[in-house]
């Protein structure tokens, strides 16, 4: 009794470990499991068989035949029925059959359905059924892809072939079409194992023999080419094959399977553009060569109408006559600006912008166009700032003329697109293998700003972002483009740009060059300053970060205010802790309160009446003041500020503190 215990209990066991392995197994192949009663119409599924379908089995709750019924598609139920009726009379052990059944979210899902009877009563009548559903949704799309494919292949322009590796190549199939495209019969080119080299253009033989074998070298398994073939008349037809190289077990070649569209028409109107390219850029070159050629006829009369100009306004004439010529002068630069800008482009096209490399001095000329662009910045009353790092060479190698054609540009159209707020310039150096540097600059403003999808035009000749930009602030479009080349020409990459519209732009770009002399310019590090308490003030807190950076190093404390009343506020808290500043950097241009103004106040605190005071200003502000004796200022400082002259001032103060 008790061995047939153990042995029951093993059964049970057995029984217990072959379900759990054949829902593992079901699970992990996903297929639906479904168990059918014929008497009381009850259906039992598995939970995956819902999965398929959207659902979870619970939402199917309570379930029968009419679930499944319900959920396929009419026209397929009754070939399914058919099917079950075959297995119910015993015509087929078990059936097979593909339905539609519909998705919860409204899509039929193809599904393959198969079943068998596994219960039958005495009468031989079914009692149960049982079988699987399977997703087959992503094979009926690959057959409708094939089908697809094979409409193409076999009446498109597409001629599928297939290829024996022997010697010669010869055909073991080729598509029907062939006989559209070009001609040739396919049954009877296959029955006579034509060559298919044969049909390729001799001049394009040697080169297609050369490609294959170098892919067969490379081991590719595909690789693509350009031929022509010459169709049953003679004439010449462009194809683009796609090769497939077929391998067996042993890696050795077996077959190649092609796929050559026409593309005949695509090579004429290539062809074709090719031809109406090469005579448009004759033509454009002929036009800039000329105009090229007209540069010094052109520019010399437009400089002697402006000279003229300039003497006829030093004679005796009336205001009204005075201002006359400065309209005329101010419409002849204009004209002149747009004339250079246009031989500029014409020379680049033409290839004749030649370029000088000869040595100069790099911070000269940074600070030669700042200054010039000044006056301009000053109308607008807009802070014109330049930081140069310390690791910038002075004496570099290239064409300064250029450079400063590049930066009167950008700087130029910076200031133009400013309301208000600032520029300001940074200039830094890489130094890339001992005597080549690359010298970066950033143009930064707080004007107008760009849209993203307008910054791609900058670039392009005669283009401005739209027509209202050309009204209101004139130019050719042309600028930008010149400055690009030449950049380029210099060694930079492309003008890169950051903007967005109403707060600022920053316009990016470098040069390359030699440095034959590796002293850079001369720093102050020997210069010893006393500990010095020193006071900034200037509206614009990117020139106060300048003076910081350039006073980095140095023994002193450095406070900043933004404003004259700030400063005063400052100096007043300074007093009251019995203490003071050795030297004050004020600048002239400030709202409410100037720099002059500021300065008469200090003078009248008693106990800052000797504090050193540095007045910075430009040269067309220095008109301003008659003489710096007269409002007691020790020193002015220029702007744009140059870093020797501000710490060599220092030290005049520093030295006069020992004193």
């Amino acid at each position: 009794m008790l061995k047939y215990k153990e042995e029951k209990e093993e059964m049970e066991n057995q029984i217990k470990l072959s379900e759990m392995r054949l829902k593992i197994a079901t699970d992990s192949a996903k297929i639906g499991l479904w168990e059918w009663n014929v008497i009381t119409g009850e259906i039992v599924f598995n939970s995956y068989w819902a999965e398929i379908l959207g659902y979870k089995l619970e939402e199917l709750e309570p379930v029968s035949i009419n679930t499944w019924e319900n959920l396929t598609h009419p026209d397929d139920l009754k070939k399914s029925d058919k099917m079950i009726k075959k297995c119910f009379d015993k015509e087929i052990d078990y059936y097979k059959c593909e339905i539609r059944m519909k998705h919860k979210k409204g899509y039929w899902l193809w599904i393959l359905d198969k079943g068998r009877v596994i219960e039958w009563d005495k009468d031989n009548k079914p009692l149960k059924m049982a079988g699987v559903h399977i997703d087959i949704g992503y094979l009926k799309k690959i057959e409708e892809e094939l089908r697809e494919e094979r409409k193409l292949f076999m009446g498109g322009p597409t001629i599928v072939c297939l290829l024996k590796n022997q010697k010669g190549l010869p055909l073991e199939y080729i598509s029907p079409n062939i006989k559209k495209l070009i001609g040739y019969d396919s049954n009877e080119l296959i029955e006579k194992e034509f060559k298919f080299i044969n049909l390729i253009h001799p001049e394009d033989l040697m080169r297609i023999n050369k490609e294959v074998e170098y892919f067969i070298k490379k081991n590719v398994l595909f690789f693509e080419q350009e031929f022509r073939l010459i169709d049953i008349k003679g004439k010449i037809r462009w194809f683009w094959n796609f090769t497939v190289i077929k391998k067996n077990d042993e890696n050795e070649i077996t077959h190649f399977h092609g796929y050559l569209t026409d593309i005949t028409k695509r090579r004429h109107i290539e062809e074709e553009l090719i031809k109406a390219k090469k005579l448009a850029e004759t033509a454009n070159r002929m036009k800039s060569r000329f105009l090229a050629n007209m540069s010094h006829e052109i520019r010399t009369p437009m400089n002697g109408i402006i000279g003229f100009l300039d003497i006829l306004n030093n004679t005796e004439l009336s205001e009204i006559q005075k201002d006359y010529i400065k309209e005329v002068k101010s419409a002849s630069e204009t004209l002149l600006h747009l004339i250079n800008d246009l031989l500029d482009f014409s020379k680049i096209e033409a290839g004749k912008m030649n370029f000088e490399n000869i040595e100069f001095n790099l911070y000269d000329v940074l600070y030669d166009t700042v200054k010039l662009l000044m006056p301009k910045a000053d109308e607008k009353k807009l802070d014109l700032n330049l930081f140069i790092d310390s690791d910038v060479p002075d004496r570099v190698f290239g064409d300064f003329s250029r450079l400063k054609q590049i930066l009167n540009n950008l700087i130029g159209n910076a200031i133009k697109f400013t309301i208000n707020g600032d520029v300001t310039i940074y200039v830094k150096a890489v130094n890339i293998d001992g005597l080549n540097y690359k010298i970066e600059f950033r143009i930064s403003d707080t004007g107008i700003g760009i849209k993203q999808t307008d910054i791609a035009k900058l670039f392009k000749p005669f283009s401005q972002l739209d027509s209202s930009t050309t009204r209101k602030y004139g130019g050719t479009g042309l600028g930008l483009a010149i400055s690009n080349q030449l950049v380029k020409r210099m060694g930079g990459d492309t003008i890169k740009v950051e903007s967005q519209l109403n707060e600022g732009s920053d316009f990016y770009f470098s040069i390359r060059t030699e440095v034959r002399n590796l002293d850079i310019v001369e720093t102050t590090q020997k210069i010893l300053i006393e500990e010095m308490e020193l006071l900034i003030v200037d509206d614009n807190y990117k020139s106060r970060e300048i003076i910081k950076c350039y006073l980095g190093g140095y023994n002193m404390n450095i406070s900043e205010a933004d404003s004259g009343n700030e400063a005063i506020e400052i100096i007043n808290q300074k007093v009251e802790e019995n203490r003071k500043f050795n030297a004050i950097i004020i600048d002239y241009k400030m709202p409410y309160m100037n720099g002059i103004e500021l300065s008469k106040i200090i003078r009248s605190i008693p106990s800052t009446r000797d504090t050193n005071l540095l007045l910075m200003m430009t040269y067309t502000q220095k008109n301003d003041i008659k003489t710096m004796e007269d409002n007691n200022l020790i020193s002015i400082l220029m702007k744009p500020l140059k870093k020797l002259e501000l710490i060599k001032s220092i030290e005049k103060l520093s030295n006069k503190t020992k004193e």
